[in-house]
């Protein structure tokens, strides 16, 4: 049973970037799910390697984006990049030690969604539809 559904109110209207997106509102529907059936020890290992592809690979991909379309609020946001990689980053380092991160990683990927995505990232959405090419701009949202 998921907890959060993505709709349109999620989406920056930018394919690519709504993919990576996605992905968070799937990891937190996954340990969500996981809590429900008390099998989320078994998947936190999972959850936090997808975490770190999400700040290794998807951070350098939407920066890039907004260099590239010539955003000029890019430093700040690659601040709030930074922050939340260390907070991944410090996840891990826990998980390594033994501790149960169970809610403190569900807390983590709701700020993630509520503060980076709904907040941060709607912040560059009107821009990037001027001044980014079609093909990144989904009509859909």
């Amino acid at each position: 049973m998921a907890l959060l559904k993505w709709d349109n109110n999620y989406s920056v209207s930018i394919d690519v970037i709504d993919a990576h997106h996605k992905k968070i509102i799937e990891l937190l529907n996954i340990l969500h799910d996981a809590i429900l059936q008390k099998t989320e020890h078994e998947i936190m290992e999972k959850i936090l390697e997808d975490l770190t592809a999400c700040v290794e690979q998807n951070f350098p991909e939407e920066e890039e984006l907004l260099r590239t379309a010539g955003y000029p609020h890019l430093e700040e946001h690659m601040e709030s990049h930074r922050i939340l990689a260390e907070g991944v980053w410090a996840l891990l380092a826990r998980y390594q030690e033994g501790e149960d991160l169970t809610y403190d990683v569900m807390n983590f990927l709701t700020s993630w969604i509520t503060e980076h995505i709904m907040q941060e990232d709607k912040r560059y959405e009107s821009f990037l539809q001027k001044t980014s090419p079609q093909p990144l701009v989904s009509s859909a949202g």
